[in-house]
């Protein structure tokens, strides 16, 4: 790293330091939109430092026509404004757990509205997940999971993604984007009525804390590839591309690489993985194209810090 890059994330935690002490939001430009972020959030941190830090998503929904996203751990709205940016004829259900962050999503959202009347988003405050749990989220950074409640007063109760009225619809939901810091595996088993009716890609993050989610991660990923969800793309957490593979072993092997890693005294490079996951053979083609132009772009060097 050079010295310019240190200095600039010296630079960046004072600030952060800063912003915090003052409660104090911060602004960031995501595509089309300025999102407004919470104080301590490190978003704008890791998009400098990696230029491909969730540039991904944007470009696979620019492919698609219409239909539904359903946007699991919306958090501020970031990856929302992303994907607005570039397809507003999709229609979003942002799904936030956190009451903090779903504050920052519904003042954001709102704001998108106002730049782009035609943006069709609804807002869900719920812990998304497998009926009968509970919890509470806890974390910093910009980034929360759910953890076991002690005290049942400020606990959640899950609530599968079946279960949502805003995806009783006719309408084809298209996209299951899932980030919850180790628990997206839970959440994606919750909407089986939906994978079954409407078979859409799925786009979410793998992250190994430890031996039990490794396994939970493995047996979820081999029912989707019983259940028709053949075809895998894999990116590393800098966004690169690792592999696209319609081989579950090839997907369990990277699985276990990423597992060892997060495991390393020295915590390792990779620390979670991204899986796009395909079972029509239109959205494969739409998976492909979207592929092809985002190497193209990373190639011209498109993407900038």
């Amino acid at each position: 790293m050079s010295i310019t890059s240190l200095k600039n994330r010296a630079v960046e935690r004072l600030k952060r330091a800063y912003r915090i002490s003052r409660g104090r939001s911060q602004y960031h430009r995501i595509g089309a939109f300025d999102v407004e972020l919470t104080p301590d959030h490190k978003l704008p941190e890791y998009q400098q430092s990696h230029r491909l830090y969730d540039k991904f998503l944007p470009v696979l929904v620019q492919h698609m026509g219409k239909g539904i996203v359903v946007d699991v751990g919306a958090n501020c709205g970031d990856s929302l404004a992303s994907m607005l940016s570039l397809n507003s004829q999709l229609h979003y259900v942002c799904v936030e757990a956190d009451a903090a962050f779903f504050q920052y999503l519904t003042r954001n959202v709102e704001k998108m509205r106002q730049a782009r009347p035609d943006a069709s988003v609804s807002l869900v405050n719920a812990m998304a997940g497998p009926a009968g749990k509970s919890g509470v989220m806890e974390g910093i950074g910009g980034t929360k999971t759910a953890v076991a409640a002690a005290d049942s007063a400020h606990s959640m109760t899950t609530t599968p993604l079946d279960d949502l009225a805003e995806l009783a619809t006719e309408q084809r939901v298209v996209l299951i984007k899932v980030d919850t810091d180790g628990h997206d595996f839970e959440v994606i088993q919750s909407a089986g009525n939906i994978l079954a009716k409407h078979s859409p890609m799925i786009h979410f993050e793998c992250y190994l804390p430890d031996a039990q989610t490794h396994q939970n991660y493995v047996a979820a990923i081999k029912e989707l590839f019983d259940d028709g969800y053949k075809t895998w793309y894999v990116f590393d957490n800098f966004g690169y591309l690792l592999i696209a593979t319609s081989d579950l072993a090839v997907v369990n092997a990277l699985i276990d690489y990423s597992y060892l890693q997060n495991a390393a005294p020295d915590g390792g490079a990779i620390q979670y993985l991204d899986f796009l996951c395909c079972r029509w053979a239109q959205d494969q083609a739409i998976a492909d194209a979207a592929v092809a132009d985002y190497m193209a772009t990373i190639r011209r060097g498109n993407f900038a810090h």
